[in-house]
């Protein structure tokens, strides 16, 4: 048997870190641990730049205005957290971390999830979350899909994409965050990160439907959570809860 272990060399790069405030308690941590982990790592502490913000909302508009200054060769995000109880304590894990796959997460036997904590939206924000199902006593999505975006006047400055029922956990989609915000929020701009949506999606074939219909589906609820969330952000009404008045939604 031969093994092969890669060389972790930063020497010579640049590396952002952003991280939020909101629960610095946390996130102070989490910056020491990577600064650590880089320095460890051949990284000279002189060619690491810290940028703190507000709250994870802002952790992704951040990250994009550096990675345009084309200075740095990787960027890390550190932001919002859930946090568990036992009776010996309580700690606080990324919300990333909580979902470890179907039925499963990080938490122990002995911990109950008691909080997520999430800052203040930003003024000029919309989400949805829209979901396919065959009926009011199933409460299991076939397919899930939620989207936050804010907006300034035609431009869409920040957007967050992600899935449910469509991977083994629920999962964020950056291809279609990015084209959201490279575009208008128009149906078009829709469209296009919707199919972008799609093609991230990786579900199962069961009784309740195939992977073909639910990749298919995919498009047509993030296309509408999308939809929504851009209306909501631009002072439109939306009913609450949206997915039986998305439904058969002519768009």
């Amino acid at each position: 048997m031969r093994t092969f272990v890669g060389v972790h060399d930063g020497s010579g790069m640049r590396v952002g870190v952003i991280a939020a405030r909101f629960n610095e308690m946390v996130t102070g941590k989490l910056v020491e641990g990577a600064v650590e982990g880089l320095k460890k790592h051949g990284v000279d502490e002189d060619r690491i730049d810290v940028a703190w913000v507000p709250g994870a909302f802002e952790l992704p508009l951040v990250a994009k205005r550096l990675a345009r200054t084309e200075r740095y060769d990787a960027l890390i995000c550190l932001g919002a957290v859930a946090r568990l109880r036992s009776q010996s304590g309580e700690r606080e894990v990324s919300v990333e971390e909580l979902f470890a796959g179907p039925g499963k997460t990080s938490a122990e036997p002995d911990e109950l999830l008691t909080s997520i904590e999430l800052p203040a939206t930003a003024p000029g924000t919309g989400s949805c979350y829209v979901r396919l199902e065959y009926r009011k006593q199933m409460e299991i999505a076939i397919v899930g899909a939620t989207c936050l975006v804010v907006a300034d006047g035609d431009s869409i400055t920040a957007a967050r994409v992600a899935i449910t029922a469509l991977a083994p956990t629920i999962r964020r989609v950056s291809e279609a965050e990015q084209a959201l915000t490279d575009g208008d929020g128009s149906p078009d701009a829709a469209r296009a990160a919707a199919n972008l949506v799609a093609a991230a999606s990786q579900p199962i074939s069961d009784v309740r439907g195939s992977d073909r219909y639910r990749r298919a589906m995919a498009a047509v609820m993030a296309r509408r959570a999308i939809n929504a969330a851009v209306a909501r952000a631009r002072g439109q009404d939306v009913p609450i809860p949206a997915s039986s008045a998305l439904h058969g939604a002519v768009e």
